[in-house]
């Protein structure tokens, strides 16, 4: 047989009671033998202190086990209820995607809260207090962006990160001399200033939802204008062949071109050999260029050589001392017929 005992609302931790149990049997009839006796001792003691809160957030699709730990020599018990109703696991850990009850599980695809209740056990009934504990599934933050890298002529330029739809962005400067204009950090579209010819500047963009974030980063370059272009000083040769002489490119990336046929041993050389001038006039263009522009200077190379002369094919006549020769007309220079024998 069972009994069911109360103790008494002012018992006190120490306190004890004792419950004595008579019995009577067909060996010791009631009323005729003395009853046979038994005596039980209660002691009250002091419930376990609730135990400890792991509570938590997650981000979406993370993993969690939550880990409550009590007093020594307690046991750790889950309840879906405050009422510690929906008991379903007993041990410090609990997977609350795994271990509760279909309508109690934890969804980390989605943004979810759900409550349980932790309690500390002493032996088989002496359960404290619970602890209530609660796991939050937080949307993952919008991809970052932030924008493609750029490289400007001027000290100041314009961001082109991404607007997050979940969460909200901020700029923040890694390495470099440039900063974002005060007041802007959280545009997308926030102007930088201060921009160095020296140093690229290194910028983030990241996008927080409460404990979920997402980063990218950009750099910026900012170039100067090309180097002036000289091509040099316009000159007269009897050659086929042209050292030019232009200007060092100081800024940017210097290179020749000429007439159609001209070729030269290196176009991106201020001194390139240029060969296979044509007879006459020669116009050289020294464009030196990079992504803030272009400068160009021409300079005219006269190839005074002659044109090559072609007295024509050799020509044998019979009975007649007539004959019509065809020389080349000459592009450059003047043509004279002279009597070698």
């Amino acid at each position: 047989n069972t009994l069911n005992i109360t103790v008494p609302d002012d018992a006190l931790v120490g306190q004890f009671f004792e419950i004595t149990m008579n019995s009577w049997n067909f060996c010791n009839p009631f009323g005729s033998d003395p009853a046979v006796t038994r005596t039980a001792r209660i002691l009250i003691i002091d419930s376990p202190d609730p135990p400890s809160d792991p509570s938590t957030k997650i981000c979406q699709f993370e993993n969690v086990s939550l880990t409550s730990t009590g007093e020594a020599g307690t046991v750790i018990r889950w309840y879906t209820g405050s009422d510690l109703s929906g008991f379903f696991r007993q041990s410090p850990t609990m997977n609350p995607r795994t271990h509760p009850p279909g309508a109690f599980r934890l969804d980390n695809t989605i943004a979810d809260f759900k409550t349980y209740y932790a309690t500390a056990t002493l032996g088989n009934s002496c359960e404290g207090k619970p602890t209530e504990v609660t796991v939050e599934v937080v949307l993952n933050p919008t991809n970052s962006n932030a924008g493609p890298d750029q490289v400007v002529c001027s000290p100041t330029t314009t961001m082109a990160a991404n607007t997050p739809t979940v969460g909200t962005g901020l700029w923040t400067k890694v390495s470099g001399p440039a900063n974002i204009v005060a007041g802007q950090e959280a545009l997308p579209g926030a102007d930088v200033e201060n921009l160095d010819t020296a140093t690229p500047t290194v910028f983030r963009w990241t996008i927080t939802n409460d404990i979920c974030t997402s980063e990218t980063t950009m750099t910026i370059n900012r170039d100067i204008l090309p180097t002036t272009a000289d091509a040099g000083s316009d000159d007269q040769v009897c050659s086929y062949t042209y050292v030019l002489q232009g200007n060092v490119a100081v800024q940017g990336t210097g290179t020749w071109t000429g007439p159609p046929g001209v070729t030269f041993d290196d176009d991106n050389s201020p001194t390139a050999t240029a060969s296979n001038l044509v007879e006459g006039n020669n116009t050289f263009t020294w464009t030196i260029a990079n992504s803030c522009g272009s400068t160009v200077s021409t300079v005219d190379i006269e190839n005074q050589s002659p044109s090559q002369s072609n007295a024509g094919s050799n020509q044998t006549q019979c009975n007649n001392d007539v004959f019509n020769v065809s020389a080349n007309i000459p592009v450059a220079g003047t043509g004279q017929w002279s009597e070698v024998t």
